[in-house]
């Protein structure tokens, strides 16, 4: 804590306070759960904008962004290393070609004996409902729909009729 904000002591004049350590415990409790490298960015980010040497919080949050980039960066680092690539199965763990041909005529004959991709190119497809809608976001036809079945009342037509 003392080497990362040393330069801030020196800037701002800290000389008799920096030399307590009560000093220097508030700023390792408050801080010292950061990376020193987002401390170090902090306090060069300080530099620049700070006119009184900085309370704990202060330098807290200008290091959090760097800490959680570090942090993430870290993450990614330990799972690229625990990384397991996939396994492939040996030739002699593999099913023979005839045997993988059996199973496929097997399962198209379960189907119906017609090719599953046949089966769904020649589907019909029913094309994606669109409609403009009112104010109060239903359309013509789900309004109409909704009427006859009695869920909602007519809209008038007028305002003459609605009152």
């Amino acid at each position: 804590m003392i080497g990362a904000l040393a330069p801030l002591v020196i800037v701002f004049g800290k000389g008799a306070e920096a030399e307590s350590p009560a000093f220097w415990r508030v700023y390792t409790d408050a801080l010292g759960d950061l990376p020193r490298m987002a401390l170090d960015r902090a306090v060069s980010e300080y530099q620049r904008t700070g006119r009184f040497f900085p309370k704990p919080a202060e330098i807290r949050d200008l290091a959090r962004p760097h800490a959680e980039v570090l942090r993430q960066a870290a993450y990614r680092a330990k799972q690229a290393a625990d990384h397991q690539p996939e396994q492939r199965l040996s030739d002699a763990d593999r099913l023979p070609a005839e045997k993988v041909q059996a199973l496929m005529a097997d399962f198209a004959k379960r189907m119906g004996g017609k090719d599953v991709l046949e089966r769904t190119r020649n589907r019909k497809v029913r094309p994606a409902p669109c409609a403009r809608v009112d104010e109060t976001g239903m359309s013509a036809e789900a309004r109409a729909l909704l009427e006859r079945q009695g869920t909602i009342k007519p809209k008038p037509l007028h305002q003459d009729q609605a009152a």
